[in-house]
């Protein structure tokens, strides 16, 4: 409704509103320009995300001349204990949009509270200067920065951005899977990235303890990788512990300027739950371990993959397919186009047993 004033009032009162996979249930939407700013305010019983689903969603926005006051808030209280405040600002200069996220904005998940600290970003000339992003939660903390777009001499846009973890808590992103992972530990450390200079930085200094996954214990995990500038080559490094045994050791190079990587090591008795998430829709509540050695060498578009002494030892999984347990047992050989079984055991806890040979292809590389 428009006015001889020219104020407007618009509302829609419906079921439903969906768009791609997400769900907005009994929406009030209310549109209305008095005191010269324009009014926005969506009231939903609920909103379903594939990652989340959000009871008592309010969000409103009001803009003036070159301002935009938006808030946010959400209280799942029957399915779970999440819920969220955010309150930020938009500024629009010219050709500059600052964004900042006040600090009484915060995010709860599983109980926990993360607060909003410092957060701003600045958008200008199609470049984006994430100046500050920080949430914690007691003693956990997470905090990023960086630049997304710049312009080079060459009119090329590059990227540069860091990620800092303190004692980051993965049980929270249980709450945010599909799948029951059971995602268990505390991760710390730096993960940083750049393609501004020559050469593109990949700076990671990333540490895991307590792990656990599907129930089953991993340990410690150590990632990093550092530049050797008198090489011009990164050296990486991927190292699994648990319970003062060395489970999984990779070291190796990558060559940005040839794009070109060579990493190999061993295993032994590497718990078989941490290759759950990638065949869940085959198998599920996985046990056993894999030993042996593997090498990847070559152009990453053209990689090839070596095992040697390659086997697994008491693989038990759920066959979803028939609900049935199998247990397998061997040597198997692995290289960049297919997994070879030579006479793997084969047992379905019933008294069932039998041999595989042959080939499965594949395109992990």
């Amino acid at each position: 409704e428009i006015n001889r004033d020219g104020l407007c009032t618009a509302s829609f009162n419906g079921k439903g509103i969906s768009y791609g996979h997400n769900i907005l249930y009994y929406p009030l939407i209310k549109l209305d320009n008095k005191d010269d700013k324009t009014s926005l305010n969506v009231i939903t019983s609920e909103i379903h995300t594939p990652v989340l689903k959000m009871e008592r969603a309010n969000v409103n926005f009001i803009a003036d001349e070159n301002h935009l006051y938006s808030t946010f808030r959400f209280r799942s209280d029957s399915t779970s204990n999440n819920s969220a405040y955010i309150n930020a600002i938009a500024s629009f200069e010219g050709g500059r949009k600052k964004i900042n996220i006040n600090k009484d904005s915060y995010i709860t998940l599983k109980g926990g509270r993360w607060n909003f600290g410092d957060c701003s970003m600045l958008i200008q000339d199609g470049t984006s200067y994430l100046n500050s992003f920080s949430l914690t939660s007691n003693t956990q903390s997470i905090n990023a920065g960086g630049v997304l777009g710049m312009k080079t001499g060459t009119d090329e846009k590059r990227d540069s951005l860091y990620v800092e973890m303190n004692r980051f808590d993965l049980n929270i992103l249980n709450s945010l899977l599909t799948k029951p992972i059971d995602f268990q530990g505390l991760v710390s450390g730096r993960a940083e990235y750049s393609d501004i200079s020559s050469v593109p930085e990949m700076l990671l200094d990333i540490h895991a303890d307590s792990l656990s996954i599907y129930r089953y214990p991993i340990g410690k995990i150590d990632i990093s990788s550092s530049y050797l500038s008198d090489k011009n080559i990164y050296a990486l490094s991927l190292i699994n512990h648990l319970e003062g045994n060395t489970k999984l050791n990779m070291k190796g190079t990558y060559d940005p300027a040839n794009n070109y990587l060579d990493v190999g090591g061993g295993m032994h008795e590497l718990s078989a739950s941490l290759i759950e998430p990638f065949i869940s829709s085959l198998f599920s509540d996985i046990k056993g371990n894999i030993s042996g050695e593997i090498s990847i060498k070559g152009p990453v578009k053209n990689l090839k993959v070596e095992s040697r002494n390659f086997r697994i030892n008491g693989f038990n999984g759920l066959f979803n397919f028939t609900n049935a347990r199998y247990t397998i047992d061997g040597p198997l050989r692995i290289n960049e186009k297919e997994i070879k079984a030579n006479n793997l055991s084969i047992s379905d806890g019933l008294g069932g047993r039998g041999t595989i040979n042959g080939g499965a292809r594949h395109n992990l590389f």
